[in-house]
């Protein structure tokens, strides 16, 4: 995210908390290799269905605690652990509360999963702190692009003999399409952002066929949900920065606001002229989508799910109410809201829920004034995201987990501080290794010295 065209940086305020020379002299390996690991585990989260070894799931999780470890090598490691639960502090203690919770529920995979998660938060915070929420949508950049990639290379056979309505896209692997649909949409925004971000040439003209590849990938895989929350997004996000901005009377038509207005324009009298080839173009989504099948059509409750939905919440009782039943106790509820509810109750569903609009509304704020180019997009990009994951979540039971890279990267947002999360303050410590980096995918650009205030002050 360079100046410009790239995401450029605000300026930086320092933090007034003066680093140590050890710290300053820090080499920036450390930070490179943690990236790496923080990559790797984004990557393997879902190349796990395309190799067949035992506990695969385990292995990304295990790696990020081995990251996380990596950050307290330095001699920095006092000042990272006394700040640990600086960000997201009351959502780890209800998570506490809901592994409590699993523990005398007498589920041992229960208080396995309960373990995990926290060790993940901590894992998480540490490696925030070291490296920068940035460097981690860079690691998860990196490993949407290789992803894409693969899907297409293994499964280009399926999709030269995709099928509307008979069969599903899944990448040539055992993983299934909703799934791999709840991660492509994930992507779409991500790539939309990178490929107005880079400057023209060979990388911007490669990432706009990513743009356009990645809705026919997730078309192809029936998942609706997903179709489904990136047509809210874009409704959502045209509104948000046309009839709903406030300075709306002071807007200036674009070049490029000029061309979608003329397009919308030949897109009505289109279907104005050529009403039946609208009505052919209907009929091969509604049977590539299955919108008319009696198992998973309109009709059908949402593929049976609103009748899972109901059975679930009938299963609380008393005190279930407020604090849930235990982390996954063997139910499958295909609904992430119905899940947390089913799990940590009302109590715990209401902090995790609201941990995760906290980052949604503090990154919708932050894109109400243009205080940079670059960082307005790259919070737009994450808002997306987020509003994305939230519609998704209705059908798919991902909302608080960690078994997919979407998941995974919302858990690294809602332990940010709003500082980690905005950019609006520098991070010491992430600063202090150099580790926000000019590179060629989301770069901030040339930051600003930092000028250390008086020892008076401080």
């Amino acid at each position: 995210m360079s100046t410009s065209p790239q995401f450029a940086t605000r300026p930086l305020p320092a933090r007034g908390i003066r680093t140590p020379a050890s710290a300053r002299a820090s080499t920036r390996t450390p930070s490179l290799l943690i990236s790496g690991m923080v990559t790797f585990s984004f990557l393997y989260t879902l190349m796990q269905y395309w190799v067949a070894l035992p506990q695969a799931g385990l292995i990304p999780i295990v790696v990020l605690y081995v990251a996380a470890f990596c950050t307290l090598l330095g001699p920095d490691r006092g000042q990272k652990l006394s700040r640990i639960l600086s960000g997201g502090s009351v959502l780890f203690l209800f998570l506490i509360l809901s592994e409590i919770v699993s523990y005398y529920a007498g589920e041992l995979f229960s208080v396995y999963y309960g373990l995990i998660l926290l060790g993940l938060f901590l894992s998480a915070r540490l490696i925030v702190m070291h490296i920068g929420l940035l460097q981690v949508v860079r690691c998860y950049t990196y490993s949407a692009i290789f992803c894409v990639l693969t899907i297409l290379i293994t499964g280009r056979k399926e999709l030269s003999g995709y099928g509307a309505g008979e069969t599903r896209f899944t990448g040539g692997s055992g993983i299934h399409p909703n799934l791999i649909g709840f991660t492509l949409a994930s992507y779409f925004p991500l790539f939309v952002g990178l490929a107005l971000d880079l400057p023209r040439g060979k990388k911007r003209l490669f990432i706009g066929a990513l743009v356009l590849i990645t809705p026919v990938l997730l078309f192809t895989t029936g998942s609706r949900g997903s179709l489904g929350a990136i047509l809210i997004a874009l409704i959502v996000t045209t509104l948000r920065f046309t009839v709903f901005n406030r300075l709306i009377g002071r807007l200036r038509l674009s070049a490029l606001q000029i061309i979608m207005a003329l397009v919308g324009i030949g897109i009505v009298v289109y279907v104005v002229l050529h009403g039946s080839d609208i009505a052919r173009a209907s009929k091969f989504i509604v049977t590539a989508l299955q919108l008319d099948s009696k198992q998973r059509g309109i009709h059908s409750g949402f593929s049976g799910r609103t009748t899972i939905w109901i059975t679930a919440i009938n299963r609380l009782s008393g005190l279930q109410w407020l604090f849930g039943r235990g982390y996954r106790q063997g139910y499958v509820i295909d609904s992430g809201y119905v899940t947390i509810l089913y799990d940590n109750g009302l109590v715990g569903g209401s902090v995790i829920l609201g941990s995760m609009l906290r980052v949604f509304f503090l990154l919708w704020g932050d894109t109400k004034t243009m205080q940079s180019p670059g960082w307005w997009r790259y919070h737009v990009v994450l808002w997306s995201m987020m509003m994305i994951y939230f519609i998704n979540n209705v059908t798919t039971r991902y909302l608080f987990s960690f078994g997919n890279q979407f998941s995974l990267l919302v858990i690294f947002l809602i332990v940010c501080r709003k500082d980690e999360l905005l950019g609006t303050t520098r991070n010491t410590l992430a600063m202090a290794r150099g580790t926000v980096r000019r590179a060629a995918i989301f770069s901030v650009g040339k930051v600003p010295p930092m000028s250390p205030r008086p020892a008076a002050e401080i």
